[in-house]
């Protein structure tokens, strides 16, 4: 895993980011990196799994810093995508998965997002359209926390709560009552709350967008379900294989040794 943060509006974006990172340096040994531009700043900290050069170090900016990326996770799908960039004229400056995104973002802007099979959570700031997009995958595997100050409308975002509380300047945190009652009686949270007022967890298959209309999320991916057909035990059981192979095979992309991870239990077995 990394570690993504950022900051939007405020007297300072990149202290807050710097404030940040920290506080997150366990979830990315090999590198770390801040970009920032005018009222924007984004942090990043690597763990390196797919091109360990210094090519893919985060944060990622193309086409004269008119793009800039942060990204936690790995996209599946990232080598067809590629090929299908290159054909077009896309030239590549690392064997980076994420570096894919600015380019598919680049050529088709905001549907680019509904088109990547992976786990991920990433921030992309549009520099010509001032428009900074934070991304998190259709399940929602991978988090990212946001807070919008509603008096100063300062926007910060991070993989973790904690780095948040650190860099938004204030003494004290009001309980989300309703996010207490959910954890308390189901074990869990429901939607978008964590138990802090004012924090929030961006939800699965959904992407916050802030520019000069505001802050506002939307959902760039809903799961279609079909309608039910007459089927045999043999033959759900012969596509779920087929699909469970493929989705174990795409996990064992990585440019670094892989372990699985057992717990006994019947899912991480299958999975091994």
């Amino acid at each position: 895993m990394c570690g993504i943060c950022g900051a939007r509006r405020g007297p300072d974006p990149e202290a807050a980011v710097r404030t940040m990172l920290p506080l997150l340096a366990h979830r990315g040994p090999d590198a770390d990196g801040v970009w920032t531009s005018g009222d924007t700043s984004l942090g990043h900290l690597r763990l390196a799994i797919v091109d360990l050069s210094s090519a893919g170090r985060q944060p990622m900016v193309a086409y004269g810093s008119e793009l800039a990326l942060v990204a936690n996770g790995e996209i599946y799908n990232y080598p067809a995508l590629r090929d299908e960039l290159a054909a077009e004229g896309t030239v590549f400056q690392s064997a980076s998965d994420s570096e894919v995104i600015l380019h598919l973002y680049r050529r088709h802007g905001a549907k680019a997002f509904e088109r990547l099979n992976g786990m991920f959570a990433f921030a992309l700031f549009d520099a010509r359209e001032q428009r900074l997009f934070v991304v998190r995958d259709r399940v929602g595997i991978k988090p990212v926390y946001y807070y919008r100050d509603p008096d100063t409308g300062r926007l910060l975002f991070a993989s973790e709560i904690k780095a948040i509380l650190a860099a938004a300047g204030r003494e004290t945190w009001a309980i989300d009552q309703q996010a207490l009652l959910q954890y308390l009686s189901r074990q869990n949270l429901m939607g978008d709350r964590s138990l802090f007022a004012g924090i929030r967890l961006l939800e699965p298959g959904s992407m916050l967008i802030d520019d000069a209309n505001g802050t506002r999320i939307e959902r760039y991916w809903r799961a279609e379900i079909p309608e039910a057909e007459a089927r045999s035990f043999e033959q759900d059981a012969a596509e779920f294989g087929t699909v469970f192979g493929e989705a174990v095979q795409r996990h064992l992309m990585s440019d670094v040794p892989v372990a699985s991870y057992m717990s006994a239990g019947f899912d991480s077995t299958l999975v091994a």
